[in-house]
């Protein structure tokens, strides 16, 4: 009786120690992955609550080489995502991409054109769109990129503009610039904000960054122009026009292509 209880003992033991083991592991294994929190909600009435999916990509894998010296500044509506695909016009298969509720559409042959200024002029995208303020809404978008022009588009998506209000596209992307100036090499700019010193020293005057801005909003552009941007806008058409000129369109593309090349000389705005 005695033997059987010294093992009945030794076996308890065991089991303890292997599940306090256990418990130690899945423990380190939590606060090695922790949870990460939610971005922050939008005000962007139409777009439902969904729940986030991240997108399947690999990004890290080729990524561009930092730092960068091209940059494209990407709206999402009305540039990527046109009228056609807002308003249900009758698409061909494979003409748009749309989210699993099939809401958000994102025209194809615009997507290919940002592929080709991407591969082109080797620029990086940073998000200036309120899509970046939406989880599911930016994962659909990079989904997208990825489908249509690989895992080298999706991952030249390497930042999103701040946010300052709404409406004041042209600060947002100001600031953007002024905060990046010496990753981008941007020299002897005034740090102040909304001075004509920092508004050149942003469009590329003292350094060697170019970049492009696509954007259909006349409002949001109109706060580009006060900023001195002038010159960097590529407005896109959205409504009231041939709906295979809308968005991002291969003349666009190719003023973009020159904008972003080492040779293009930004002038009075």
């Amino acid at each position: 009786a005695a033997t059987t209880t010294a093992a009945a003992a030794t076996a308890a033991a065991a089991a303890t120690s292997e599940s306090t083991t256990r418990t130690a592991a899945v423990a380190a294994e939590a606060a090695s992955h922790p949870r990460s929190k939610s971005e922050p909600s939008s005000s962007f009435s139409s777009s439902p609550e969904r729940k986030s999916t991240a997108p399947t990509t690999a990004a890290a894998a080729s990524a561009p080489t930092k730092p960068y010296g091209r940059v494209i500044f990407l709206d999402v509506d009305g540039v990527l995502r046109t009228s056609k695909v807002m308003t249900g016009c009758p698409m061909e298969d494979g003409e748009a991409v749309f989210d699993e509720e099939g809401m958000y559409g994102l025209e194809v042959r615009c997507i290919k054109q940002l592929s080709r200024i991407v591969e082109a002029t080797g620029a990086v995208i940073v998000l200036s769109s309120t899509w970046r303020h939406m989880a599911d809404m930016k994962a659909h978008l990079l989904r997208s990129l990825e489908k249509v022009g690989g895992a080298r588009l999706a991952s030249a998506v390497v930042d999103d503009t701040p946010d300052i209000e709404p409406n004041r596209r042209g600060e947002e992307i100001v600031r953007w610039l002024e905060t990046h100036s010496r990753r981008f090499g941007l020299a002897g700019q005034d740090r102040k904000k909304n001075t004509p010193d920092s508004a050149a020293a942003a469009k590329g005057k003292s350094g060697p960054l170019k970049f492009a801005i696509f954007e259909d909003s006349e409002q949001l552009i109109a706060s580009m122009r006060e900023c001195g941007l002038s010159k960097n806008i590529l407005q896109c058409a959205v409504g009231g026009c041939d709906l295979d000129k809308e968005g991002i369109t291969s003349t666009l593309a190719d003023r973009a292509i020159e904008i972003l090349t080492p040779s293009f000389t930004i002038g009075p705005a």
